[in-house]
């Protein structure tokens, strides 16, 4: 919680996401990745065995988290970076994914990674 010109803003850490008539909770430290699937965006949990499939596009749901370390690394994916194992060539390794960087992303990664 921070006090800005007297108006308090709460911070949570989380992603909200609507699942029918329900609004679910996902904290930032879970999600391993996003993945763009057209107008949907699939939010996949470290743990790797469930998967949350999001009615938001992946562009929308980057404009709601303002989250510094989930940043979007290509067109099509959003990375959490205390997830990251390793980087190959132009690809970064998330548990026992392999992510592509994208070319105008690149820079985001280098602000994080030091090579």
């Amino acid at each position: 919680m921070r006090n800005i010109d007297n108006e308090v803003l709460y911070i949570i850490p989380a992603l909200f996401v609507r699942t029918g008539k329900t609004v679910k909770y996902i904290p930032f430290d879970q999600i391993l990745y996003l993945k763009a699937e057209g107008s949907y965006t699939t939010v996949v949990f470290c743990n790797q065995t469930k998967e949350h499939l999001s009615s938001l596009t992946l562009g929308q749901i980057e404009q709601k988290m303002k989250c510094p370390f989930i940043p979007r690394v290509h067109r099509s994916y959003m990375v959490n970076l205390k997830q990251v194992t390793g980087l190959v060539g132009n690809a970064i390794k998330v548990g026992k994914e392999i992510i592509p960087i994208g070319r105008s992303y690149r820079y985001v990664l280098e602000s994080f990674i030091i090579i």
